[in-house]
């Protein structure tokens, strides 16, 4: 497990490492910790920082459940590697060769065929491909967050979120549903940034309100 007195970096780099060997509700217990001790710039700056990589640590550990998974219960077979054949394969030989080669027949070149052409696979891609292929890729992460444990349970924060506005008329500031909700900031963050809420900055950058809808 994580020690708490390491730096809140330093967590976060470890966890990056292994997203999976974590305590994840530690973790949260830790970014709590350092922003209560942050200012108002730093919350602002080094807060979101730390949100970003939250979730983008809930991301990596979806991916390595969800790979799990499959290949435990994948009906094809089960997965093999290439160390699993060490024992039955052959690294290398040696054979000569010198008496088997014969010099190669002369041969005959079109007037018009490049020395160059390459009968290469590889082929460009429009720009509109390559956005719908970005889009396939986030809709395949969708069933990845749901395979996350019970500890982070990101659907019932984004739930409580929602209960909470529309209590509220559908609209509040962050600090009203965050006491409405009885989450800790970075949850109801994650709820936000994961449940598709508008966020709305009122005033100053660093002293207004967040609003919520």
């Amino acid at each position: 497990m994580l020690q708490l007195e390491l730096n809140l970096w330093d967590q976060l780099k470890e966890a990056e490492a292994a997203p999976t060997a974590i305590a994840f509700q530690q973790l949260l217990l830790c970014f709590d910790a350092e922003l209560e001790r942050m200012s108002a710039k730093e919350k602002m700056q080094q807060g979101a920082e730390a949100i970003q990589q939250l979730a983008e640590l809930l991301a990596l550990r979806a991916e390595s459940y969800f790979e799990e998974w499959q290949q435990r219960y994948d009906p094809t077979g089960p997965s093999l590697e290439s160390d699993d054949f060490a024992d039955l394969v052959r690294q290398s030989f040696s054979l000569e060769l010198e008496d088997l080669i014969t010099d190669p027949d002369p041969t005959f070149r079109l007037p018009n065929q490049s020395e160059g052409f390459s009968h290469s696979l590889v082929s460009a891609m429009s720009k509109d491909d390559l956005l719908e292929l970005l889009e396939d890729s986030e809709i395949q992460q969708e069933p990845a967050i749901a395979q996350m444990p019970y500890d982070e349970d990101v659907s019932a924060w984004i739930a409580l979120v929602r209960s909470c506005l529309e209590a509220l008329d559908g609209r509040s500031e962050l600090l009203e549903v965050i006491r409405g909700t009885a989450l800790s900031p970075v949850m109801v963050w994650m709820a936000l940034l994961l449940g598709g809420f508008r966020l709305e900055k009122q005033g100053d950058f660093y002293r207004g309100d967040v609003l919520v809808g």
